[in-house]
């Protein structure tokens, strides 16, 4: 394999010389990166991100309202730290610190933790059945089945030093995101599903 060489499609945030085939940091689109990167690392979630750059006018490389997966894809991306990893014909392929990366090494440990930081604690919340108007309420905006959440209020340190989550959830309604895939600008605020359940 030569240096600076990337099999397949490049990463948003990087590009490759036509000639060379070397990979390099793209002028625009990796400013975008670095700032997806900054975002995490100030605890952002993948979903406010998304509403960020999309408020901005800032779309994919297909020109295409920003989702969850496009996130995922590029901070899991070894490109961005500056290493090639991909499979050819059954061997691993491999090259570290190969071109100019936008997010070190530490940075994105510090955002993995994070993250997994945060998966641990919706697991936890996750057990809670489901709320009986899921799937069927409606924005009466944009038209997309709005998101029903739940919670737990209370929570106490066990003698083993763990903290316990208890109590009956508390649902609420989500908030909608500022724009879907049709480019609807949405302004509904969300609400404790209680109200809804009241005028329902």
């Amino acid at each position: 394999i030569k240096k600076g060489v990337l099999m397949g499609k490049v990463v948003y945030g990087y590009t490759t010389d036509k000639v060379t085939k070397q990979v390099y940091p793209h002028p625009v689109e990796s400013k975008v990166v670095r700032e997806i990167c900054d975002m995490l690392l100030e605890g952002m979630t993948y979903g406010k991100i998304c509403d960020l750059l999309n408020l901005q006018g800032i779309r994919t490389r297909n020109g295409k309202l920003w989702e969850v997966y496009n996130i995922k894809a590029i901070i899991n991306s070894p490109v961005i730290r500056g290493h090639i990893h991909y499979n050819y014909k059954g061997e691993q392929i491999e090259v570290n610190d190969n071109h100019e990366a936008i997010l070190s090494e530490d940075e994105y440990m510090v955002i993995k933790e994070m993250i997994d930081n945060k998966s641990k604690h919706y697991k936890n919340i996750s057990h809670a059945p489901k709320h009986y108007l899921q799937g069927i309420l409606k924005c009466p905006k944009c038209k997309k089945n709005v998101t029903i959440a739940s919670s737990k209020p209370f929570k106490r340190t066990l003698p083993n030093g763990k903290t316990e989550r208890y109590g009956e959830p508390v649902y609420y309604v989500r908030t909608c995101r500022p724009y879907n895939k049709e480019q609807i600008k949405c302004t509904m605020k969300g609400c404790q599903a209680v109200i809804v359940e009241d005028i329902v």
